[in-house]
């Protein structure tokens, strides 16, 4: 939406650079992007931009590929233990890498189709209300998965593709 540099402008109820992060995901925004420059590559003007309702936290991979920070994430945090994550397709933008030293946690994952998602630190999936990890897209562990205590089915793949990659998958 915005020109190579990242420069743009989001008004909403005309109010000047509305961080979206802060959405409280129950609430509708309509969001005007202007580019700061006019030769920008694209303008979105007049754009309903609806929160996610019943996800705890969607990826957005907007800053980088790191699952730590906070700003790759539409909800403005790392996912919890108890909160629910959604790895959509993201492209042209990174998608999620748990690196090495890194511990994540969450309730459940969905990595949706095209989407990817790399375990090289460890992920630990606990209380799932339905499936574990529940892969559409691409799955990479090289690090360490744990999934414990989900009602559905602790790792499921559909139509996805999983890597285990010298990696450690544990479901108890």
């Amino acid at each position: 939406v915005c020109d190579a540099e990242d420069d743009c402008l989001l008004v909403q109820n005309d109010v000047p650079n509305l961080d979206l992060n802060t959405c409280d995901c129950e609430t509708n925004y309509v969001a005007t992007w202007d580019s700061l420059f006019p030769d920008g590559p694209q303008v979105l003007t007049a754009c309903t931009f609806t929160c996610p309702t019943g996800i705890g936290h969607e990826w957005t991979g907007c800053i980088s590929s790191d699952w730590d920070d906070p700003q790759n994430w539409l909800a403005g945090t790392v996912p919890t233990a108890t909160d629910d994550v959604i790895i959509p397709d993201v492209s042209p933008n990174a998608s999620p890498v748990i690196s090495s030293g890194i511990s994540a946690v969450a309730q459940s994952v969905l990595v949706d189709n095209d989407a990817s998602l790399d375990i090289a630190g460890d992920l630990s999936i606990d209380g799932s209300a339905a499936d574990g990890l529940l892969n559409r897209g691409t799955l990479t562990v090289s690090g360490v998965l744990n999934i414990d205590n989900t009602v559905g089915t602790a790792l499921r793949s559909m139509g996805g593709m999983i890597d285990i990659n010298s990696g450690t998958v544990n479901i108890g």
